[in-house]
């Protein structure tokens, strides 16, 4: 395993997702189950998704771009290994005029 994925691995093992569900993210991806979009992100190291029953992500040549393509409906979060940081982005998964329930997070306080 590469020690940048390893790294991000680690991320997602420690939580680092959880936190970033609980703070508003940096971005938000939209796409249709069985379909696919390209999010442009900048200077992306690796990245990682918590639900890969949900959605799948690729790092596509270049670092700019992120490939993510929609699995099942329901909603994740992508964490992003950028040169200096990690950041959240949430990825919905619905089809067009599907509702996605948000996460109840009054059961965190």
């Amino acid at each position: 395993m590469r020690p940048l994925t390893r790294l991000l691995s680690l991320a997602l093992g420690l939580g680092l997702s959880a936190q970033a569900q609980a703070l508003p993210p940096s971005a938000v991806v939209e796409v249709k189950p069985g379909g696919d979009t390209i999010a442009r992100l900048f200077d992306v190291q690796a990245i990682g998704i918590e639900k890969p029953e949900v959605a799948n992500v690729e790092l596509l040549p270049g670092g700019i771009e992120v490939l993510v393509t929609g699995l099942q409906s329901g909603q994740t979060i992508a964490a992003v290994l950028l040169s200096n940081m990690v950041i959240g982005v949430q990825v919905k998964v619905r089809a067009p005029g599907e509702k996605v329930t948000e996460p109840d997070l009054t059961a965190l306080t």
